[in-house]
């Protein structure tokens, strides 16, 4: 399957509304049915990622999945073996702390997606070929006209043509553009009239949730690449674990303070979201 392109506009709030119709080769009068159906197809459905929340088990024990830990689990076996009790007592403290710590974060990061997910509206207004439609937001593209007024959920990112007395609460977002309306925003009052510039995760609203999701909205790094990203890291970290190993260098302690920030490192972060 192909990929789907970007919507063409980089900062629609700096140019004019004839310029922003030109660029997206739209009109005021809307799109025909079938402008439509090609743009699905480039652009995709105005949908925000859709995952199976993972339970608090699974969670939890997706945490023990790197090899830095499973060097730690074996250290702690080893320590057991030797009757170093207070050693492996350390160690599985440790692991437990930092696979509780873990699986709190994603699980916030699941919660924090499912309510953004349920800020973008089912239906929307749009002019197409002159008509006025409701339609499913999902079929939204970028050059479709949308009519908004007082108690919309706005359905996408939209540039402003027109305009009367029109507020729309944007508090989930950060900064102020005068002439954009934003997915998942709701207008208080007034009417007004956009076309859309962005939809999915290309709207504000869809990067913010693929950065709670720790995803990407662009082209993800090849496995390979990720592999040598993960060889660079985790090979300063073991290369000395040899020497720890001799005679009279035992020190699981200093292996943890050594290898535990790596891992941590390596660990995807949710992005902090307000969610009003």
């Amino acid at each position: 399957m192909a990929e789907k392109e970007n919507p063409p506009l980089a900062a629609p709030h700096a140019m004019s509304g004839k310029q922003v119709l030109a660029s997206l080769q739209t009109s005021i009068h809307g799109l025909t049915q079938s402008e439509i159906a090609g743009r699905l197809q480039r652009y995709g459905r105005n949908t925000l990622p859709r995952t199976q929340p993972s339970g608090i088990g699974t969670l939890f024990l997706s945490q023990f999945a790197s090899p830095l830990i499973y060097v730690l689990v074996a250290a702690a076996l080893l320590s057991v073996l030797i009757r170093e009790w207070s050693d492996a007592g350390f160690i599985a403290a440790v692991l437990l702390i930092n696979a509780i710590i873990g699986t709190i974060q994603e699980y916030s990061a699941q919660r924090a997606a499912v309510a953004l997910r349920e800020l973008v509206t089912t239906c929307c207004r749009v002019l197409r070929n002159g008509d006025s439609y409701e339609i499913d937001a999902e079929e939204l593209v970028p050059g479709d006209i949308v009519l908004l007024e007082s108690g919309d959920r706005i359905p996408a990112d939209l540039r402003l043509l027109a305009c009367r007395d029109l507020e729309a609460d944007e508090s989930l977002l950060t900064g102020d553009r005068r002439n954009m309306a934003f997915a998942g925003s709701l207008v208080g009052r007034g009417h007004g009239q956009g076309v859309v510039v962005g939809t999915g995760l290309d709207t504000e609203l869809g990067r913010i949730a693929a950065a709670v999701l720790g995803k990407r909205a662009t082209k993800a790094p090849s496995p390979a690449a990720g592999r040598r990203v993960s060889k660079s890291q985790y090979l300063p970290a073991t290369t000395p674990l040899p020497h720890w190993l001799l005679p009279g260098n035992w020190n699981w302690r200093t292996t943890l303070i050594r290898l535990l920030p790596v891992h941590n490192s390596d660990r995807p972060r949710a992005a902090g979201a307000s969610i009003n």
